[in-house]
């Protein structure tokens, strides 16, 4: 599979499933945490990156072009109850 279309199965099928059951969460700081790190892991695999390479995870998502997991689920929770 080319780089994009990993890309794309790594933010759908998540996404769509965290969007969903968010509505009834009360994300505290550990599940911020927990959700950075696994979508981090996800696109440093993509990238072919390990942690030893010292790439800020701010950078691997701009490498990327992607938002970053929390803050579109608190953009989908603000659409949601407004």
């Amino acid at each position: 599979m080319t780089k994009e279309t990993q890309l794309r199965l790594c933010n759908i099928t998540p996404k769509a499933a965290l969007n969903y059951g968010s509505e009834n969460w009360i994300l505290k700081q550990k599940g911020t945490q927990k959700l950075e790190a696994a979508q981090m892991k996800c696109l440093r695999a993509l990238l072919g990156l390990r942690t030893p390479d010292k790439i800020r995870n701010t950078e691997t998502g701009e490498r990327l072009n992607v938002k970053n997991t929390v803050r579109e689920i608190e953009e989908y929770r603000s659409d949601w109850v407004a």
